[in-house]
């Protein structure tokens, strides 16, 4: 067989996935080159409630299931590797792990990274109460009490989410007001086990061998407040997972890959889908229909250099 592909996807999370269902579909023999865990940062959502058609409170692992046995039922092949490289000619090739792939069109969706707080205490202390997962790590808190950094949209679920486990959740935002989605307000709003404290940043992650609390600046002033916890889940936004492209193709200052409506990268043949690209919405659905439109888009441009497809 031909080692060269017609499309290779760079990111299995849900926008690569649905490139990768809408390129098998269209005849293109397809590759999804992702990470280990399949399904990007999704698979650790506890509900899934913005998903139109999926039932409220779908979990995300569900949801990345049902899309890769799709995908698979369809004869796209999978390989597991952290890419470094891509080239910029025609066919591409990606290398990364000591392994290569060769393919005439690209698609990157690499989606995005947890931003780390970068505070003396967060790295020696990550996963011995320092944690990106509530529903991985929640369990462990069962009854006690914990923090959660941060007042957008992922903040707000994880803390409700840990209100079902903990004895008492403080939400953590250095802004004067949440800034999510009016749902999730109303729904912390009404819980009472979460108290939000805003106005805060944390400076320091307590604690030798576990999290024994952290160490709050109240506003932008000096004035500090040590608060009593077990563990501590950030959630504080995410940046781009771009590195590997953003020498080559443009990208804004933040490394969001630029595309045009049809999810071309500055370099024809590249496209980008989903929160690595800019003007990203950074909702689900969205991320599948970016995954669709580079694909079709992928398709339609080797077939506008005569590929036989």
């Amino acid at each position: 067989m031909n080692d060269t592909h017609d499309l290779a996807i760079i990111g299995s999370g849900l926008a690569g996935l649905s490139a990768a269902l809408q390129g098998a579909r269209l005849g293109l023999r397809t590759i999804v080159i992702g990470e280990f865990v399949m399904g990007g940062q999704i698979v650790n959502a506890d509900a899934i409630d913005n998903y139109p058609g999926l039932a409220a409170g779908t979990p995300g692992i569900d949801l990345v299931t049902a899309v890769q046995e799709q995908v698979l039922a369809l004869g796209v092949e999978f390989a597991f590797a952290t890419v470094e490289t891509l080239s910029t000619a025609a066919p591409f090739v990606i290398a990364g792990d000591g392994q290569h792939w060769t393919a005439r069109s690209v698609v990157i969706a690499t989606g995005g990274r947890r931003r780390q707080l970068g505070v003396p205490g967060e790295s020696a202390l990550r996963d011995r109460g320092v944690s990106e997962c509530a529903t991985c790590d929640g369990p462990l808190y069962r009854d006690q009490e914990v923090a959660v950094v941060g007042g957008g949209d992922a903040a707000m679920d994880e803390a409700l989410y840990l209100a079902g486990l903990c004895r008492s959740v403080h939400l953590l935002t250095r802004n004067d007001a949440l800034s999510g989605l009016k749902v999730l307000r109303d729904r912390v709003a009404a819980s009472d086990a979460i108290r939000v404290v805003t106005g805060v940043r944390v400076v320091e992650v307590l604690g030798d061998d576990r999290v024994t609390g952290v160490r709050l600046a109240e506003g932008d002033g000096d004035d500090m407040l040590d608060l009593d916890v077990s563990g501590v889940f950030v959630y504080i936004g995410s940046d781009p997972a771009t590195e590997p492209f953003v020498t080559a193709l443009a990208a804004d200052a933040a490394g969001h890959l630029d595309v045009d409506l049809r999810m071309q990268t500055s370099v024809p043949g590249i496209f980008a889908a989903g929160a690595c690209r800019r003007s990203s919405s950074r909702q689900l659905v969205a991320a599948a229909g970016d995954g669709v439109t580079a694909a079709i888009n992928a398709h339609d441009w080797l077939r506008s250099l005569g590929s036989q497809l």
